[in-house]
C-alpha cells in the first residue's frame, strides 16, 4: 500500500458506506491485520529480571484480554445505537518488529478531513490502563473536542490486546513509531503529545532523541507525571523497590528529559488553590515533575506548570480543559509565526 492510500485509508474511513458495519466487526475481533513496521536495529529480548519487574511497573499487563473485548462490545453497541454523535473510530493494529499492538484513531469528519488545521494527538496511557476504558468515557471525547483534535491511542505491549511482553525499549519503540506513523503519513500541521502519568515519563524518553519535523508544531502535554520512577516508588513503597527498578532497566527520568526538551511543555499538576503542589492521590508532590521543575528556580520559555484541582484517577473537570484549550492554542498560534515567515523567504 502506498503511503497515500495508507493516508487516505486512516483519515477517511468515516466516508466508506459500510463505515458502521466494518468498525463493529473490527471492534469484536481478537486481532486485525497489521501495519507492518520494521526497525533498522532489532529488538533483542530482555532478560527474565527485566520482564518480570516490567509486569509491575505497566500493571495494565494483568487486565485480561477478554476485559478489553468485553469493553470494545459495549462501544459497537453504542455505535449501533447511533450514541457516539460525531465521533468516528477505526480500530488499527501495528507490528513492531513482528510485535502485534492494538491501536484506536478517534475523531470526526470535521477534524479528519480538515486540511488547514490537521491537528493530531498522540496519548500515552498510565501503567493500568488500556484504551478501551477511555473510549466508554464522555470526558475523553469532551477532551478531544475541546482541543479540536484527532487522536492516536495504542495499547502498551502485552496490555489490553497488544501481544508481545514486558520490555521498555519495546514500549519505547511503540511510541516511536506511532509517532512516525503520525509524521510521515498522516502528516498533521499540528501534534498535541499527551501522556498521563506514566505515559508522560514514556513520552519524556521517547522524545530525548526524537528528530522533530520542522514544518510540523508539538506541544507536549505531561498530565500528573513523577519526576523520577525510582524515586516515586521509593517514596509510595520502600526503598528496595527504588532499587529495582534501577538495576532491572526500567528508570524512567522524566527531570532530566524535560530540561533538554525544546518544544513547548505543559505539566499538569494537582494544586491548592494558590498554587502549591500537592500529592495527587499516587503522585507524591515532592516527586512530581511539576515540583521538581519548580525548584530549578529557572524561569522557562518554552515550559508551563498548569494547576489542577483534579486527582490522578479522575479526568479533567470541563473548566480546566477549557483554560488548558487556551494554552495550547497559545503556544501553537506562537509557532506559526516563525513557521510563516520561512515560508515568505523561501
Amino acid at each position: 500500500m502506498s503511503l497515500h492510500s495508507l493516508n487516505d485509508s486512516l483519515t477517511s474511513f468515516f466516508i466508506n458506506p459500510n463505515y458502521e458495519k466494518k468498525t463493529v466487526d473490527d471492534l469484536q475481533k481478537k486481532i486485525l491485520p497489521t501495519y507492518s513496521f520494521e526497525s533498522l536495529t532489532p529488538l533483542s529480548k530482555p532478560n527474565p529480571f527485566h520482564r518480570f519487574i516490567g509486569q509491575f511497573v505497566i500493571t495494565g499487563s494483568f487486565i485480561p484480554t477478554s476485559t478489553a473485548i468485553k469493553k470494545r462490545k459495549q462501544v459497537a453497541k453504542l455505535i449501533l445505537k447511533k450514541k457516539m454523535g460525531a465521533w468516528k473510530l477505526k480500530r488499527i493494529a501495528l507490528s513492531i518488529d513482528g510485535t502485534y499492538i492494538d491501536a484506536m484513531i478517534i475523531g470526526t469528519p470535521n477534524t479528519l478531513s480538515n486540511t488547514i488545521q490537521k491537528r493530531w494527538m498522540l496519548f500515552s496511557l498510565g501503567c493500568a490502563d488500556i484504551y478501551e476504558f477511555l473510549l466508554l468515557k464522555p470526558a475523553f471525547f469532551y477532551q478531544l473536542q475541546v482541543l479540536q483534535t484527532n487522536c492516536l491511542i495504542f495499547n502498551y505491549p502485552v496490555t489490553g490486546n497488544s501481544l508481545g511482553y514486558s520490555h521498555f525499549e519495546l514500549i519505547k519503540r511503540t511510541y516511536q513509531t506511532a509517532l512516525s506513523l503520525l509524521e510521515n503519513v498522516i502528516h498533521p500541521n499540528e501534534i498535541i503529545l499527551w501522556g498521563l502519568s506514566i505515559g508522560g515519563a514514556i513520552q519524556a524518553q521517547v522524545l530525548l532523541e526524537h528528530p522533530f519535523k520542522e514544518d510540523i508544531r508539538y506541544v507536549s502535554v505531561k498530565d500528573r507525571t513523577f519526576s523520577i520512577l525510582s524515586k516515586e516508588m521509593e517514596a509510595l513503597t520502600l526503598n528496595f523497590i527504588g532499587k529495582l527498578i534501577r538495576v532491572s532497566g526500567w528508570e524512567m527520568n522524566s527531570l532530566s528529559a524535560s530540561l533538554s526538551l525544546h518544544i513547548p511543555e505543559i505539566i499538569l499538576q494537582t494544586t491548592k488553590k494558590k498554587g502549591e503542589i500537592i500529592s495527587d492521590g499516587v503522585i507524591i508532590a515532592k516527586t512530581s515533575l511539576a515540583r521538581n521543575l519548580q525548584n530549578q528556580g529557572i524561569l522557562f520559555f518554552n515550559k508551563e506548570i498548569f494547576p489542577l484541582e483534579s486527582k490522578h484517577s479522575n479526568t479533567l473537570l470541563p473548566t480546566e480543559l477549557d483554560r488548558l484549550s487556551l494554552r495550547v492554542e497559545w503556544y501553537f498560534a506562537r509557532a506559526r509565526i516563525p513557521l510563516l515567515v520561512n515560508r515568505e523567504l523561501c
